[in-house]
């Protein structure tokens, strides 16, 4: 999936970076800032709800996209959970490339609150 988005957002003009998890995403993000995160809930070893709160912490005004395709069960929506902790934009998977890269370009089209 990360391929799949790397390459549609490249193709779109978008730089991008990945990492494979929450803690090496946030090691990237402090050496190189981005403007816009997309992560998904369930990772190894440091989770997107995690990844969340510390990007909260640390870039209140990063902009986040959080995707999920639910759990192993496919019972449990964290979702709206994410949207609560500071995720700006939430999508089911499988996503619609359009989708995302319609909401990337509006999301980092908006001028930041002063």
């Amino acid at each position: 999936m990360r391929k799949t988005l790397r390459t549609s957002l490249e193709r779109a003009g978008y730089q991008v970076a990945e990492a494979g998890d929450g803690r090496t995403g946030l090691r990237h993000h402090a050496a190189t800032p981005a403007d816009l995160i997309i992560t998904d809930i369930f990772m190894a070893d440091f989770d997107g709800i995690e990844t969340i709160r510390a990007l909260r912490r640390a870039a209140p005004r990063v902009k986040i996209i959080v995707v999920s395709g639910g759990d192993s069960t496919g019972t449990l929506n964290m979702l709206e959970d994410a949207k609560l902790l500071g995720a700006d934009r939430a999508f089911h998977k499988p996503l619609k490339s359009e989708e995302l890269l319609g909401a990337v370009r509006e999301m980092l089209s908006e001028n930041p609150e002063e």
